[in-house]
């Protein structure tokens, strides 16, 4: 049988800029992998409601607000579009949510 690198689970990614501004993912948050690709970035993986799984690449903002978001916890990502930081660099704005699931949605298999 042929190893599998672990940073390389291959599913499908959120294409937020195809969808545009205001477009949003959510579901139970899975893991994380880190150097993933080329860039050598975060890779984070949230369950849909239709039990697929859906791969969110990181950025430095959200490398950031991923951080204190547990395993199992339900994540709602929200686009905002490209934003111009202070150092007046462009970058990719996103709100995140998270909250515990609830216990009646625990059974959410992984």
């Amino acid at each position: 049988m042929d190893w599998i690198k672990t940073n390389a689970v291959d599913v499908p990614t959120w294409n937020y800029k195809q969808e545009g501004k205001d477009s949003e993912i959510q579901g139970v948050y899975t893991g994380s992998n880190a150097n993933v690709g080329p860039n050598k970035s975060m890779m984070y993986y949230l369950k849909k409601e239709d039990k697929t799984s859906i791969g969110i690449w990181g950025s430095s903002l959200l490398d950031k607000r991923f951080e204190g978001i547990k395993i199992g916890e339900e994540v709602k990502i929200i686009y905002l579009g490209k934003a111009t930081g202070k150092s007046g660099r462009d970058y990719h704005n996103f709100e995140v949510y998270h909250r515990p699931v609830e216990e009646s949605e625990k059974t959410i298999e992984f």
